[in-house]
């Protein structure tokens, strides 16, 4: 009985080796378009003991601190899911993937949640999607007719002045249009390297 006793023991040791990792999904914007493939990539990883998306619209607060609490990774599309990285252990990691373009025109975008992640001891990973890997969905040519163009035209930036799509200039405010409808497709080479960082 001591022998099997000690087997039990040894496999939960191994079931509870390696990270898991959670992908934030999301409902209506900003989606992550793959975000299943990705699961399943990232799971074929070495030191990667789980992975799996989750919604967190429509759960109670106190299902989501369970779920991102039991979590070594939280990674998703930057937005309010990954203010739930507030609930991980010291120690854990964000993969915070910020959309296309945002580095430029609002660089300080989310700023005050990776200094709460640093209050916490939670180590951060940002990257930003690649125009290769963002699309516009195509209701967002029914609100800002020019809103492609712009976002892909590598001249948008933001102005109090009237909207003018030659200069691919958006009036103040209208200007997260352009950068929040954005949905996004990550390859699994990057999805890879992006969770490969923390398993260092």
């Amino acid at each position: 009985a001591g022998s099997n006793s000690g087997t039990l023991a040894a496999k939960k040791d191994n079931e509870r080796s390696g990270l898991a990792v959670l992908l934030v999904d999301r409902r209506n914007e900003r989606l992550w378009l793959n975000v299943s493939h990705v699961a399943a990539e990232v799971r074929r990883l070495p030191g990667v003991r789980s992975c799996s998306a989750v919604k967190f619209e429509g759960r109670s607060l106190a299902e989501q601190m369970r779920l991102v609490s039991a979590a070594d990774v939280l990674m998703g599309i930057d937005g309010t899911g990954l203010s739930n990285a507030n609930w991980m252990r010291p120690g854990s990691s964000v993969i915070d993937i910020m959309p296309y373009f945002n580095q430029v025109a609002r660089p300080d975008l989310s700023s005050n949640f990776r200094r709460m992640w640093a209050s916490l001891r939670l180590h951060v990973v940002t990257d930003h999607a690649r125009e290769t890997e963002t699309r516009l969905p195509s209701r967002a040519d029914h609100y800002m007719p020019w809103c492609r163009r712009c976002l892909f035209s590598h001249k948008l930036h933001s102005t109090k002045q009237t909207a003018n799509p030659a200069l691919c200039a958006v009036p103040h405010g209208s200007l997260m249009w352009c950068l929040d409808l954005q949905d996004t497709r990550i390859s699994h080479a990057r999805a890879r390297e992006l969770v490969s960082r923390v398993l260092l």
